[in-house]
Parts: C-alpha cells; structure tokens; sequence
C-alpha cells in the first residue's frame, strides 16, 4: 500500500513534536544553521524521496546521503550538533515515517562514523508537496 506524507506534514511534526520526543536535543532546533540545514532538507519532496529510497534499497542512512549533500557540514559541528543530525532523521523516519526497526552501520565518514539506516515499514512511501 502506497502512504502518500506532504512536505507541510512533516514540517510540522518537526515544529511541534521533536523535542518532546527527542528531550536531550531541546536546544538542537534554536537559532542552528545545522538544523536549517536538516530541515531545508526535509522540506524538498524530491531530495527527500532519494533519501528513502536509499534508505530503503541500498541501506544507506539518512545520515549518511545527508553528509553527502552537504559534505562541508560535519567538519564544522560539535558533538552535539552530530548527534543532533542523527535525532532528526531518526525522528522522522521512526515517528514520522513508522519504521520500526533500525541498524547501524558504519557512514565512511572521519566526523560522523557511524548512523543507522531504518527498515520495516509497512508502507510504500511516497513524498508529496502539497497537503
């Protein structure tokens, strides 16, 4: 079955649910360029589907084709900054998207070496634009 989510829906979640499910990262989202950064990424529908995409059939992290889209980002950031990336993908593919199994795996990256890519999602998921 095809789940069809709209870019304003996950906006939205992020808004006004990350940081209650995310409690540590409370301060990720205030006045941050990384989660700008993270959030101009969720908020393109196109970016978005490659990123399940890889995700989903090549078991790529979010993380991990994050960094590659924005590869000066993770040499720049602290620890928390760095853990902070891995809490917003992981809140959307888990509270957002529903998967509901996870698996980490190395990134290849000397910053951030390790993420998590997700799987079982009962879904086929497809990104829309509008509402």
């Amino acid at each position: 079955m095809e789940k069809k989510i709209s870019i304003n829906f996950i906006k939205t979640e992020l808004e006004n649910n990350f940081t209650s499910v995310y409690k540590p990262f409370t301060n990720f989202p205030n006045n941050n360029p990384v989660w700008s950064t993270c959030m101009a990424t969720a908020k393109n529908a196109s970016v978005l589907n490659n990123i399940i995409f890889c995700n989903d059939i090549l078991k790529l992290p979010p993380v991990k084709v994050f960094l590659a889209l924005n590869p000066n980002i993770a040499s720049n950031i602290d620890n928390f900054q760095k853990k902070g990336i891995g809490a917003f993908w992981g809140f959307i593919f888990k509270s957002i998207f529903e998967y509901t199994s996870q698996k980490k795996t190395s990134t290849g990256n000397k910053d951030i070496k390790t993420a998590t890519y997700f799987y079982n999602q009962a879904n086929n998921l497809k990104i829309k634009v509008s509402q």
